[in-house]
């Protein structure tokens, strides 16, 4: 299934180090939780984040059944993000502000940010992509990694954040 995103107008991403809690690898001596510093970097959109998804070989029902689950879809991502459904509608084609992979032809501008995404893979089962599952996922067979360029141009950074915003077509 194809799945392409529309970004907002404009993103700011801070960079920040955090406390964090993780687990020792000896969960049986010692304490619950040990403290450590993580790089986490926080997102905020101005404006509306639209997925689209390719949906010509679904059959009606499962056109119906996807509509409906995708109205409890509150996160995207490992952790922290929300978000909130405003709305569906069907397209035919995409505009040239929804995001690319690698290979594709494209009539964005020159400025693009080239993403890694993680993405399931072929074989891909429940278990090795659960977070609550001891079932490692391998690269290539339950998950592979997907260039995608997202039409953001950099306005302005720093160590601290960086912001992105997008132009219009």
């Amino acid at each position: 299934m194809d799945i392409r995103f529309e970004p907002p107008k404009q993103a700011i991403v801070n960079n920040s180090f955090v406390k964090i809690q993780t687990e020792p690898k000896d969960k049986k001596a010692g304490p619950a939780f040990i403290s450590s510093v993580g790089f986490r970097e926080y997102v905020f959109f101005e404006g509306e984040l639209a997925i689209a998804i390719q949906t010509k070989e679904l059959a009606e029902q499962q056109l119906s059944l996807l509509k409906e689950l995708l109205l409890h879809l509150h996160y995207l991502g490992k952790r922290g993000s929300f978000l909130q459904a405003v709305g569906q509608e069907v397209c035919e084609k995409l505009g040239q502000t929804f995001s690319a992979l690698l290979g594709e032809p494209t009539a964005f501008s020159e400025c693009v940010v080239m993403q890694y995404l993680d993405d399931m893979g072929p074989k891909a089962t429940f278990e090795s992509i659960s977070s609550f599952d001891g079932t490692s996922a391998k690269m290539g067979r339950d998950r592979v990694m997907k260039t995608v360029f997202i039409p953001y141009h950099q306005k302005r950074a720093s160590r601290d954040f960086t912001w992105y915003t997008r132009e219009e077509s």
